[in-house]
């Protein structure tokens, strides 16, 4: 097929992007660079049809999706804390761009849309594990956005008739996630200091929990979404089904690199979540999607990348 990953130059569209490459498909690829890295990419370089462009510009957005089957849609702006900031660029790009999206799907009747949202439109949890059905109540602009982007994917589902599955991520890890990047995942973070043998910084008791699934699982969930015949409106979880406290993950890291790092415990970030977790029993039942990576595995094979790097 021919498919477009939007933001496709990012940490999880790249690790996605060089995965639907070996599968043998065509593979378009949009982002601005401004988060994305193309050397994300090289190792697909010459496969890749790329292009540099944003998707809150409609009229290069209708000219890509008019030349492919299937489209994922990463791109965003990520960053809670930047929504807070700004929540007029938050809204333009993360809705905006999710809009320009839809109409162009819609009108060049491609067969699927596969939009990331994120475990953010949850907010604090009313029960545990968190399933598709749980309340929405994000305590963000940038939560926010995710959902109204989610609301935008239903409507033109229903009325348009688009193929659309939404897969809500909780925390992923895995290689291309920069570690420098102050909105980087934990375990990167975490990785980066024990590897240099800074102190490792937990913010609260450590006993917070978090649902970790590793790229390479996110993109095989991603792929079996894109392959599998689903109602033509999905909303499903993409994590690993697993609690991990933050505390447990530090004393893991260190006892994998054999760091010398010490773990200091920091006061907690106001309106943190403490404890978020998935059950992911409608992505296993609907794709038949089984989480290859426990955390022990995906953090043994995220350290070799680091140190090969």
């Amino acid at each position: 097929m021919n498919i477009l990953v939007t933001g496709g130059c990012g940490f999880i569209g790249s690790n996605l992007a060089n995965t639907l490459i070996k599968k043998g498909h065509t593979v378009h690829v949009i982002d601005n660079l401004s988060n994305g890295k193309l050397e994300n990419i090289k190792e697909s370089a010459d496969k890749i049809i790329f292009w540099k462009g944003d998707i809150t510009d409609k009229n290069y957005i209708n000219k890509i999706i008019s030349q492919v089957d299937a489209v994922y849609h990463l791109a965003a702006q990520i960053s809670v804390t930047a929504s807070i900031k700004d929540p007029l660029k938050d809204a333009a790009v993360n809705i905006g761009g999710t809009l320009n999206i839809l109409q162009a799907a819609a009108t060049y009747r491609v067969k699927k849309v596969i939009y990331y949202s994120s475990a953010a439109v949850y907010g604090e949890p009313a029960y545990l594990p968190i399933n598709e059905n749980h309340p929405k109540n994000p305590s963000s602009p940038y939560g926010l956005s995710k959902l109204t982007g989610e609301k935008y994917a239903e409507f033109y589902s229903k009325f348009y008739g688009l193929n659309i599955i939404v897969i809500r991520p909780f925390n992923v890890y895995g290689p291309k996630q920069d570690p420098r990047n102050p909105y980087t995942g934990v375990i990167s973070t975490f990785l980066n200091k024990a590897l240099q043998g800074e102190d490792i910084p937990i913010y609260g008791d450590g006993g917070q929990s978090r649902d970790f699934i590793y790229v390479e699982d996110l993109a095989e969930l991603s792929i079996k979404a894109l392959s599998k015949n689903t109602p033509q409106l999905t909303v499903l979880n993409g994590a690993c089904g697993e609690k991990t406290t933050i505390k447990n993950l530090a004393e893991k890291i260190k006892e994998l690199t054999g760091s010398s790092s010490k773990i200091i415990f920091l006061p907690r970030r106001e309106g943190e979540i403490y404890e978020s977790y998935a059950d992911i029993s409608a992505a296993k039942q609907l794709l038949d999607f089984k989480p290859v990576y426990k955390l022990e595995d995906g953090l043994k094979k995220l350290i070799t990348y680091f140190k090969s790097g």
